[in-house]
């Protein structure tokens, strides 16, 4: 399935919470195969930023701040430049094997409905699914 990595970064606060549950094995098996290829994405999009911050340091548009918990941009408008590029990449469609699960699956866990809105984004909520050993 083709999703937006910002589909993924908006949808962090339901996945995490999600993550935490205690669900049955079938959902649980899902959700980590899931939250894996979720996270590599998020670890991508950190790499991605941390790169454009790097090659701007080097090209001395952004430096490192004095108590290196930040970036400092020179001229003002590099951070605009900054900001262009990662909002640029988070519009990038990654294809995700993700794996799909039925509410059933899920058993009687009560679940928010804002971590099911955010699940129902990637299509990975089904109305009925095969064995996960067929």
């Amino acid at each position: 399935m083709k999703v937006k990595i910002n589909d993924i970064v908006e949808a962090q606060g339901a996945l995490n919470a999600l993550g935490n549950m205690k669900l049955p094995n079938p959902a649980a098996y899902r959700m980590a195969k899931n939250l894996n290829l979720f996270n590599s994405q998020m670890k991508a999009l950190e790499d991605r930023r941390m790169n454009t911050l790097n090659a701007m340091v080097q090209d001395g548009t952004a430096k490192l701040n004095a108590d290196k918990t930040s970036f400092d941009f020179d001229p003002p408008e590099g951070k605009e430049s900054f900001n262009a590029a990662m909002n640029e990449y988070k519009q990038t469609e990654v294809d995700l094997q993700l794996m799909r699960f039925t509410l059933e699956d899920m058993g009687q866990t009560p679940i928010e409905p804002l971590i099911l809105a955010a699940l129902d984004k990637f299509g990975i909520i089904a109305e009925s699914l095969p064995p996960l050993n067929s």
